[in-house]
């Protein structure tokens, strides 16, 4: 029988297998820092950046709506000969309020998205790169000791474990990682790339390998691919305007303008409602904003 420590195919095949493994224990790492940091880091920016603009826009279209309601209502009621008393318009005032709520909610979930956004970029001023670093390489060694995709055999660890893991990672909570890695007898690199021991590879036959070697090729392929779709969606295609200085001035200009022609068109419906309403009677309201 062939000696299969010695066979160059069987050596050929485990080096092979173990570069791989390293490649998809890397290439799960930089999913997970794309969904979880990079990502959320990148919406932080964008609206901290463009967020108080689009903001002004919703609400100006929110009191342009109200506006346009009301003086609606009220040329209904004139064309049927009604009073219009302080009490109607006070129902009015209800019956609009109700109707865009849905706006209205929209308003105060950008407002929150904004004041979020604001607060995690004030947190990530404080991160510590050398210790993001080390929690990518402590990762990076859970992911060759424990996940299965990566041909582990240590399931009752990595099903007990894993979710703890990945919470510390994208917190970068170094010291919770390294306890965990001493708690599951994990050696950690001081290197940036975990290199896996071919020799540590103890698989049956030659056709085993080859299994393996094509199963790990297919997992690397799929997860490379999605990596891939998530750098196309948003946040990820808002990274070249975030970096471009130009196109962010671009980008800003025509929110301003968008925000001005919307200023030019409340302050004709106001006008329209001035002459519909009686001389005392108020203004329709519109909800503050708390964002500026």
């Amino acid at each position: 029988m062939t000696d299969l420590s010695v066979h160059p195919d069987a050596r050929r095949l485990k080096q092979e297998i173990a570069d791989l493994r390293t490649q998809l224990a890397e290439t799960l790492e930089h999913t997970l820092r794309l969904e979880e940091i990079e990502g959320p880091e990148l919406r932080a920016r964008y609206h901290d950046q463009l967020g108080p603009f689009q903001l002004e826009i919703l609400e100006l279209r929110f009191e342009n709506a109200a506006v346009e309601r009301k003086i609606e209502r009220l040329i209904r009621l004139q064309e049927r000969g009604e009073a219009i008393t302080s009490e109607r318009l006070h129902t009015i005032d209800r019956e609009i309020e109700h109707e865009l709520d849905d706006w209205h909610q929209e308003i105060r979930a950008k407002e929150k998205r904004i004041h979020e956004s604001r607060r995690q970029l004030y947190g990530l001023s404080f991160r510590d790169v050398e210790c993001v670093e080390r929690c990518g390489r402590i990762y990076r060694s859970l992911c060759l000791a424990l996940h299965p995709d990566l041909g582990a055999e240590r399931r009752e660890d990595f099903e007990a474990w894993w979710h703890a893991i990945e919470k510390a990672y994208t917190r970068s909570d170094v010291e919770y990682l390294e306890i965990i890695a001493f708690a599951l007898e994990v050696e950690v690199e001081d290197e940036a790339s975990c290199q896996l021991d071919p020799e540590d590879i103890s698989l049956g036959g030659l056709e085993e390998l080859r299994r393996e070697r094509n199963r790990l090729t297919q997992r690397l392929d799929e997860e490379r691919e999605r990596h891939e779709s998530i750098r196309e969606r948003p946040p990820f295609s808002y990274r070249d305007l975030l970096k471009d200085g130009r196109q962010l001035d671009t980008k800003q200009s025509d929110l301003k303008r968008r925000a001005a022609s919307l200023r030019e068109r409340r302050d004709r419906l106001r006008a329209i409602l001035d002459r519909q309403s009686p001389v005392d009677a108020p203004t329709p309201p519109v909800r503050p904003s708390t964002s500026r």
